[in-house]
């Protein structure tokens, strides 16, 4: 059962991010957390890239265990190798 909820709530928040990214606003990627929380900071992309990384494999690794986290650190491995700026 936890399964489904993570995969409904990280297609929530991809549905969220395509929204924010359509209506021209700043990605999660972006910084947008930081823009609400009222931070104006404008690091470079790699660092937002690795803190998001870094979040989604501890948040993996509580709710899913080693067996799911490895599963999933190959495919944000996988991602990484495949993503064109």
């Amino acid at each position: 059962m936890m399964n489904w909820i993570i995969l409904f709530a990280l297609i929530g928040i991809g549905i969220f991010d395509l929204w924010l990214y359509f209506t021209g606003r700043r990605t999660l990627s972006q910084g947008w957390g930081l823009d609400k929380l009222g931070i104006r900071l404008d690091p470079p992309k790699w660092v937002l890239r690795t803190i998001m990384i870094i979040l989604l494999g501890l948040t993996w690794w509580l709710f899913g265990g080693v067996s799911v986290f490895i599963k999933v650190l190959i495919g944000v491995i996988i991602g990484h190798l495949l993503w064109q700026d």
